[in-house]
């Protein structure tokens, strides 16, 4: 189990999103996770990138634990502290289509819940969430239009936004208080 020193965080943006992640099964898990870690902390945009093209061997539960989840979380850790990653959006770009990728694998499910990202920045997450919450047995999509979703909806990001305030929308936010994306997934 990663263990941090929250006097630590205040030099490492990624400190307390070690501490989120759940616990992985395997060592060959962990050791794919401790390269995404290391990769992130080096801020190393192209091993990121080989490390998300390896995942397409991957079963879509196992790449979203070890790899995609850490990777996600790192990208917001970095934006977060005012030092995006390199080519950051084109990794998120990347997560997203893999995580669509990973859905085409498993079985289709009717859609009971919508998940709303409270902004562009917030759409990987979504897709990330609805992996998790299909891989669960619970049909979900991402809703990114202007409009009301036509079903229960679940706000992804800031539990500020006025999108929350609309139709009193439930959220999974990094906040405290809210469940967070990492909880979705452990």
């Amino acid at each position: 189990m990663l263990t941090v020193d929250q006097s630590q965080s205040l030099r490492d943006p990624l400190a307390g999103v070690l501490a989120d992640l759940p616990p992985l099964k395997t060592t060959t898990t962990g050791d794919l996770r401790e390269s995404v870690i290391n990769a992130l902390r080096q801020r190393d945009h192209d091993a990121l990138t080989e490390i998300l093209e390896e995942t397409a061997k991957l079963r879509p539960e196992v790449a979203l634990r070890a790899v995609w989840l850490p990777v996600a979380l790192g990208i917001d850790a970095w934006d977060a502290a005012g030092e995006p990653l390199p080519d950051g959006r084109s990794l998120c770009r990347t997560l997203r289509a893999q995580a669509r990728s990973a859905l085409l694998s498993l079985p289709a499910l009717p859609v009971s819940r919508w998940l709303v990202p409270s902004t562009v920045h917030d759409t990987t997450a979504a897709h990330l969430a609805v992996l998790a919450l299909s891989l669960r047995g619970m049909g979900a999509r991402v809703w990114t239009w202007p409009l009301p979703p036509p079903g229960p909806a679940l706000l992804v990001g800031d539990a500020g936004s006025p999108i929350a305030t609309v139709g009193r929308i439930p959220t999974l936010s990094d906040e405290p208080g809210w469940p967070t994306l990492a909880a979705l997934v452990a």
